[in-house]
């Protein structure tokens, strides 16, 4: 990996080291500069769909001022496999040994809480498995593809003039993202999904956290995307996803639960909101101090 994209961040080396891995087609930025995270292939920044967040404080402001040591990176291909990303992480792993004597909590954002589950037996030392907003039943997401383009249309006449070429270039890229390879990995039947352990490492202590509020981007005219599609597919092929009060837009708040975690805990927050809602990050908080 190159320099640029690791951030290490020293601190107390007798608090647990906190390995922070962004989800599907982000990158590292997403804990401290959302205006450098692209979402959704792209389509969005993480800032745009950040704003109206009276707080957008992370969960790595809250270690740092806490003083523990965290480690994160930026996956070389964020819409890529899955084993890349886990091999990557175990070389930050290794490079970054040194920074504690207290032992690994893995803390993982949508796919990155899937690479810290698959990883979990392999690290050495590991505290700890946190995961935010993860598709562990896998997600629907891939199959919306052949719901967008009529969809966009319609949307399209309840917006101003000026705004319905912006939203033709988010729905282009959006549609590209859907069907990105990376995305694929995460359909419920997939070989990534079935290989995915069941049960926890021994002494391990493991949370996951989930979301009910499906809108991801405010539009003009009070619509949102991904939600407001539901209103144009047909009943009985909505999913749990962008179902309010059962999705975060991306994930279903079914889905996100850990199969063998100690604790799961829902919000009424989307896939992104999520990352900065500040009841969240300190329910996180709680937990890695009992490490401590």
């Amino acid at each position: 990996m190159r320099e640029q994209d690791i951030r290490f961040i020293t601190g107390d080396r007798s608090l647990p080291l906190c390995v922070l891995i962004h989800g599907l087609g982000m990158n590292h930025h997403m804990w401290d500069a959302p205006e450098l995270t692209p979402v959704m292939g792209g389509a969005v920044t993480l800032k745009s769909l950040l704003n109206g967040c009276p707080d957008q404080d992370t969960i790595l402001h809250d270690l740092r001022s806490l003083g523990y040591p965290i480690a994160t990176w930026s996956q070389r291909r964020p819409v890529g496999p899955i084993s890349e990303a886990i091999s990557e992480m175990k070389h930050l792993l290794t490079a970054s040994s040194v920074m504690s004597d207290a032992g690994v909590v893995l803390i993982g954002h949508s796919r990155g809480g899937l690479i810290a589950r698959a990883a979990a037996s392999e690290v050495e030392g590991l505290r700890a498995v946190i995961t935010i907003c993860a598709p562990h039943g896998g997600t629907e997401l891939a199959r919306w593809a052949a719901y967008f383009s009529k969809p966009a249309a319609a949307l399209s006449e309840f917006l101003p003039d000026e705004s319905r070429a912006r939203l033709a270039i988010i729905l282009k890229r959006l549609l590209g993202f859907v069907q990105s390879k990376g995305v694929s990995e995460l359909l419920p039947e997939s070989e990534f999904i079935r290989s995915l352990p069941m049960d926890a490492p021994r002494g391990v202590y493991s949370m996951s956290i989930g979301g009910t509020n499906p809108s991801l981007k405010k539009l003009p005219g009070g619509l949102s995307i991904p939600d407001s599609l539901a209103l144009l597919m047909p009943r009985a092929s909505v999913p749990d996803e962008i179902k309010a009060g059962l999705g975060d837009g991306l994930v279903s708040a079914a889905q996100a639960r850990l199969p063998y975690a100690d604790e799961h805990l829902d919000f009424d927050a989307s896939h992104v909101s999520i990352i900065v809602l500040a009841a969240a990050r300190q329910a996180i908080v709680e937990r890695v101090k009992r490490l401590s």
